[in-house]
Formats: C-alpha cells, sequence, structure tokens
C-alpha cells in the first residue's frame, strides 16, 4: 500500500513539473519582431492609464494620439511615466478594447530613448 502510495505521488510530481515545462513563454516580441521591423521608429512616450477602468500602460505620440498596445510588456523596458521611446506598430482592426483611450495596436519593435 504504502508503494503504491509513493508511485502516485511522484507520477503527481512528475506530471506537475511538465505542465510547468509547458507553460515556459518566449519573449518572440523582442527577438522575432525587433530582427524585422525596427526601421522607421515612431517617438512616443509612456504614459501611466492604469487608473481609468480597463486601461494600462499606452504610448502618447508626439501630435498627441494615443496608442493602447497589446503587447508592451512583452520588451525589456522599464515602465515609467513619462518615458521616452521609440517604435513601430501595426493597427488591430478586429479589436475592442476596453479602456477606450486609443488606438489598439500590436508593437512590433522598440526601444528606450533620452529625453532631448
Amino acid at each position: 500500500m504504502k508503494n503504491s502510495k509513493t508511485n502516485i505521488f511522484v507520477l503527481l510530481v512528475c506530471f506537475g513539473m511538465v505542465l510547468s515545462c509547458a507553460n515556459v513563454k518566449t519573449n518572440k516580441y523582442s527577438t522575432k519582431y525587433n530582427k524585422l521591423s525596427c526601421k522607421n521608429l515612431i517617438q512616443g512616450k509612456l504614459v501611466n492609464f492604469t487608473g481609468l477602468d480597463g486601461c494600462g500602460w499606452m504610448i502618447e505620440l508626439t501630435n498627441g494620439m494615443k496608442l493602447d498596445p497589446i503587447n508592451i510588456n512583452n520588451f525589456n523596458i522599464p515602465m515609467l511615466e513619462g518615458k521616452s521611446v521609440q517604435f513601430y506598430y501595426t493597427e488591430i482592426k478586429n479589436r475592442v478594447g476596453i479602456c477606450m483611450a486609443g488606438k489598439i495596436v500590436e508593437i512590433t519593435c522598440m526601444k528606450e530613448t533620452l529625453k532631448k
């Protein structure tokens, strides 16, 4: 009886390890996209809209237009209010956002820039 309980425990531990390994995510945005589309970058700044219902970090363009990126956290850039960034994006037209404060986009490349 004790041996079957041990076998079940070992089996559950192995199953848990397999599930945890299968859930590992790679940062495809910072590797795949940065190599393909880091040309003709657009200037913007990070703005924190997390205080509004359904909103999070957004990017404000120099003309005041706001973008609501679906993948902003996939880039290794510290989220700081007013941080200057250069980026490229594609508009997501078949998706509606909860925040409704800007155009929904997918960032394909993003880099920190020094404030001038």
